[in-house]
């Protein structure tokens, strides 16, 4: 009998797409260099396989055809959507999954996130009339918040998930505000994005991507990119 080597089994390759805004460049940069200091402080990547978003989708399945006609909607999007100002709160724990981000929705003040709450839903409706787009439970449910993460599906024991959210805390206000100064605001500008997402661990389960596996081998192609 000939031996098998398990190395040499090919596993399937998964492939999703997902939509986010991208802060200004300056903006971006902030966020990029805090995102990066508090994954390496507690070794936990995940967050660092996607770039600088805010997702304004879950993940999507897309057939080939059918991305170059997203493609043109998400470019008329950008060209109507409207400015804004927005300034952040400290890092929320977003749930026991072990999530770090930036929340920019403020109950305070309701007005603020509006022009990014209607373009999301102008991607949402986009979603449903691409012929052959499929969102939902295949690709994740998707609940708008409007934040950007610092850490996703962290493998920490509770104290340790604990201390990194105060340490993010530290770490974004120094990056963000400096004595005497406002916290720096994510104003008009930015990109629209799609990514063209492939992992090969979220392929072994049907709930794969819903759950997080795709954090262990997660890769991402910029597909598109439109100027605010």
């Amino acid at each position: 009998m000939r031996p098998t080597f398990s190395w040499l089994r090919k596993t399937a390759v998964s492939i999703r797409y997902m939509i986010g805004l991208v802060p200004e460049a300056a903006f971006t940069a902030r966020i990029y260099q805090a995102r990066q200091i508090i994954c390496g402080q507690y070794a936990n990547w995940a967050s660092e396989m996607f770039p600088v978003n805010m997702p304004l989708s879950a993940f999507i399945l897309c057939p080939e055809e059918a991305v170059a006609s997203l493609d043109a909607g998400l470019h008329r999007l950008a060209r109507g959507a409207r400015g804004f100002a927005l300034r952040p709160f400290q890092p929320a724990v977003g749930s026991a999954s072990g999530h770090i981000f930036l929340d920019f929705d403020d109950p305070q003040n309701a007005k603020q996130a509006m022009p990014i709450r209607n373009l999301h839903s102008k991607v949402s409706q986009l979603l449903k009339e691409v012929y052959g787009v499929a969102v939902g439970s295949q690709g994740g449910d998707h609940e708008f918040k409007p934040r950007i993460f610092l850490m996703q599906q962290a493998t920490l024991s509770e104290d340790a998930f604990l201390s990194a959210v105060v340490f993010a805390k530290g770490v974004v206000s120094e990056l963000m505000s400096h004595p005497g100064e406002s916290p720096m605001l994510w104003r008009a500008g930015g990109q629209l994005i799609m990514m063209r997402l492939e992992s090969q661990a979220a392929d072994v389960a049907p709930d794969g991507w819903i759950r997080g596996d795709w954090a262990r081998d997660l890769r991402f192609n910029l597909v598109a990119s439109h100027q605010l």
